[in-house]
């Protein structure tokens, strides 16, 4: 019973390591070739060992679920004395996969400054940064998923001082190279006091957790929207030179004077030349 006992552990610890999932007594009947009846014993025993807890019932068609305990999966990580990053690590801890961790919002200036690298799609909402093909092609491929490989989505959420963190999912964070990771880790906060109303945090959730399509009722997307209509008034001529396009006009991540100065230049880039041109005329 006790090597069952442990080989039914052995697994359901493997299963997390890889999956960072729970496992289901009918997998790990699979994979440890004991009866499913011997497995589900096991998996209680274990329960009541406080090695693990169970979720489900035998009597349900996807069976019992079971997650190893974090004390269990703490000493299997220091057996293996592997660093896979601060957050892959959590996830091998045991860590909750969709688990929010908080950030500065200056966290996004690397990637706003480096659009050569990084593809930012950034609103009042969150948004998403993406590795640019050309990047990802120009990295030897060896390399590609150490270093250049990087896909977060993240949300901005507004504290009761009116500043903004960026929020971002254990799981997208897990997945960064061990550089990235560590970036991050270096911008990560705690001890927040969130506002009571932050309406624009709702829809980040209602969209990204609910699956609702939202509008994220941008700003700066208004601004871009309003001066191509403008110009089309005014076919074959333009009003605004850049027709609404400006990849480097972006909301401000930093909380100072340059970045707000940059924000607003970038912004008279958009709108200014060609419309004093006219004014002028």
């Amino acid at each position: 019973m006790a090597l069952s006992r442990s080989r039914v552990l052995s697994e359901a610890v493997a299963h997390w390591n890889t999956h960072f999932t729970g496992v289901t007594e009918v997998d790990l009947s699979h994979r440890t070739g004991i009866s499913r009846a011997m497995v589900l014993r096991e998996l209680r025993h274990l329960e009541s060992r406080g090695l693990g807890y169970c979720k489900g019932t035998a009597r349900e068609s996807a069976g019992v679920v079971f997650f190893p305990g974090a004390g269990v999966l703490e000493d299997e990580f220091k057996r293996r004395g592997e660093d896979h990053g601060r957050y892959k690590n959590l996830l091998h801890l045991g860590g909750n996969q969709i688990a929010a961790k908080y950030f500065e919002l200056g966290v996004l200036k690397r990637y706003l400054d480096q659009q050569e690298r990084w593809r930012v799609e950034d609103s009042v909402m969150g948004g998403v940064i993406v590795t640019t093909d050309d990047y990802y092609l120009s990295v030897p491929e060896n390399r590609r998923q150490t270093e250049a490989n990087v896909y977060v989505e993240y949300g901005k959420r507004t504290l009761k001082s009116g500043d903004k963190v960026v929020v971002a999912i254990l799981k997208d964070l897990a997945a960064l190279p061990p550089k990235e990771q560590k970036y991050w880790e270096s911008f990560e906060t705690d001890s927040l006091q969130f506002a009571s109303s932050d309406p624009d945090f709702d829809k980040f959730t209602s969209q990204e957790f609910d699956g609702e399509f939202i509008e994220p009722d941008d700003p700066l997307e208004g601004v871009r929207e309003r001066v191509t209509a403008i110009n089309n008034m005014f076919l074959p001529d333009k009003m605004f030179k850049n027709d609404g396009y400006n990849p480097h006009l972006k909301h401000p991540v930093l909380n100072n004077r340059k970045s707000y100065c940059q924000a607003h230049n970038e912004l008279w880039k958009l709108i200014g030349p060609r419309l004093s041109e006219w004014i002028t005329h």
